[in-house]
């Protein structure tokens, strides 16, 4: 199990770096990003 931790790290990163542009793209005033 611990194993496809490694895997999955390369590829969430970038997802969760997407995901608060998306949020700070529709949501501008409401999502705070440091």
């Amino acid at each position: 199990y611990a194993v496809y931790i490694p895997l999955f790290l390369p590829v969430m990163i970038p997802v969760l770096l997407s995901l608060k542009k998306i949020n700070r793209y529709f949501f501008p005033g409401k999502v705070k990003v440091d």
